[in-house]
């Protein structure tokens, strides 16, 4: 029970950490690849940074829970996540619209698949988790 228990966590861990290390990945490789709105591999650079800071932020908390200020930091960098993430959803269902990925050359359109795909990815996970921690916190 205790092994299997420990496999588990261990595959959250790196599912947690993991998505967040991918959107950087994948946005420092294909910076340029998506013409029809560059603000998309930002929006992916921005958010695994920002959601591996706050899961940092949380990590700290949870080991020193005397103090506030951890608290300060994980409420306030949470903050800017969720906004960010709002925002970033706003852009790509833009962007995912009017999308192709056949001609590079027609910029107005065109975005590498895999960004479209990462981002969209991302975003889902994203939505499941916000719904998943709210649903938790009000059965508790």
């Amino acid at each position: 029970m205790i092994t299997t228990l420990m496999f588990t966590l261990n595959q959250l861990i790196i599912l947690v950490f993991g998505i967040p290390t991918i959107q950087v990945i994948i946005e420092s490789i294909y910076f340029n690849s998506c013409p029809i709105d560059n603000r998309i591999p930002k929006y992916l650079v921005i958010a695994g940074i920002g959601t591996l800071i706050c899961l940092t932020f949380a990590i700290i908390k949870n080991y020193a829970k005397k103090s506030n200020c951890w608290t300060f930091f994980l409420f306030k960098s949470g903050t800017l996540c969720l906004i960010w993430f709002i925002i970033g959803t706003v852009w790509i269902s833009h962007g995912r619209k009017r999308v192709q990925y056949s001609n590079p050359y027609d910029t107005i359109t065109y975005c590498e698949h895999i960004v479209i795909t990462c981002v969209t990815v991302t975003l889902v996970f994203s939505y499941g988790t916000i719904i998943g921690l709210l649903g938790y916190h009000v059965e508790n």
